[in-house]
């Protein structure tokens, strides 16, 4: 039997992401608060924001933790409500 040779990208990475989620979610408890995942929890939750939007997010937050320290979804959030102002 041959699989039908269909590929779906947009399927593929919706899974990629959710999988990321899932772990990001499992260490948040347990990582540092300088740690990206939590700034990545933070991140997704504002529904608003595109694709790329959260992309520029996370390389801002990024770093201005790794020359700061701070939290990283502190961090992550007051840059989300700089941009949303921004926009209004």
């Amino acid at each position: 039997m041959q699989w039908p040779l269909v590929y779906n990208m947009e399927a593929e990475k919706a899974i990629v992401q959710e999988a990321a989620t899932q772990m990001d979610e499992m260490l948040a408890g347990v990582m540092p608060d300088t740690w990206m995942g939590n700034a990545r929890l933070a991140i997704d939750e504002y529904e608003n924001l595109s694709e790329d939007q959260k992309e520029r997010v996370l390389e801002h937050t990024q770093g201005i933790v790794q020359k700061e320290g701070y939290p990283s979804a502190q961090v992550a959030s007051r840059i989300v409500e700089k941009v949303c102002e921004v926009e209004e």
